[in-house]
């Protein structure tokens, strides 16, 4: 079980591709250099500031585009797209 004191010296930051954690991890780290680690093959980024913070790649689309529920008869050609996370997109 985690302590809720020891999360509070984390920022956790999630990233869409594994290129992206490297870039904001070297963005947001004091000297340009945060350190790369490997866990279970899944590398991530620990860059540090006023706190540590923990930047992971998800591997994967969070959001993507889904075209609108259709409400009623369209009177004119068009697409009507939504961001939405990917899982919702998936389910369908």
């Amino acid at each position: 079980m985690v302590c809720a004191e020891k999360m509070r010296k984390y920022t956790f930051v999630i990233t869409e591709k594994p290129d992206a954690a490297q870039k904001i991890a070297s963005a947001l780290d004091q000297k340009e250099t945060p350190k790369k680690l490997n866990e279970n093959g899944m590398p991530y980024y620990v860059a540090t500031r006023d706190r540590e913070l923990i930047i992971v790649p998800a591997l994967g689309h969070l959001y993507t585009v889904a075209e609108e529920e259709k409400k009623g008869p369209i009177k004119y050609a068009g697409l009507r797209l939504n961001w939405v996370a990917g899982l919702v997109s998936l389910k369908g």
